[in-house]
């Protein structure tokens, strides 16, 4: 499974790469906040949860076109939030923070002028800031799945204001979860929405 997700996202990038260097490269930086369902969901004698705060998050793109209305991008992301714990219902404290990066390449399309939609196939790494609990031995490289929307707004030839919506889709599970007897994995869903500029050239 891991072999097929590497083999597609070079597929991309190779098709991108294919492009003849006088295309037009789009670089886009959003600012933005995501937020995510929880990451561990279990109930042993009361529910327990772990669960990221709202992150703010930095969003990084490149992208070439590879047919009249598709692009092929790279696509670059950081967040980071403290992981909230709650017992019961109730607030337990948190597992200090919590960055997120992933990486994902990416087919981007026109729906209209201004409004284009977005596929993503990439890697999410947790990076905790306390290596301990559920973070004790690690947080394993997981496959990411996203889509997007991204509107754009024209201030100039080269230059566009850009509103964009982004979700993905993982799994979440470490080593320290599996030998507490946590089985199987969590799927945990993550909503971002960013704002910022695109820029293109030639």
């Amino acid at each position: 499974m891991q072999t097929f997700h590497i083999v597609a996202l070079a597929g991309v990038l190779a098709a991108g790469a294919a492009v003849p260097a006088a295309a037009q490269v789009r670089l886009t930086a959003l600012v933005g906040i995501t937020g995510s369902s929880a990451l561990v969901k279990d109930q042993v004698i009361e529910p327990i949860e772990v669960k990221p705060a709202l992150a703010p998050t930095l969003f990084l793109s490149a992208s070439l076109p590879v047919a009249k209305t598709l692009r092929a991008s790279l696509d670059l992301s950081y967040g980071t939030s403290t992981a909230n714990i709650t017992e019961g219902g109730s607030d337990a404290g948190d597992a200090g923070s919590l960055g997120a990066f992933t990486a994902a390449a990416s087919l981007v399309g026109a729906i209209s002028s201004r409004l284009s939609w977005r596929l993503s196939l990439g890697v999410l790494q947790y990076m905790p800031s306390d290596k301990q609990g559920i973070f004790a031995d690690g947080v394993p490289l997981a496959a990411l799945f996203g889509a997007g929307l991204d509107y754009q707004h024209p201030f100039s030839d080269r230059w566009s204001g850009v509103l964009g919506i982004r979700y993905d889709y993982h799994r979440f599970s470490t080593s320290a979860l599996e030998a507490a007897g946590f089985v199987g994995s969590q799927q945990v869903s993550r909503l971002g929405l960013a704002l910022g500029a695109s820029w293109t050239h030639p």
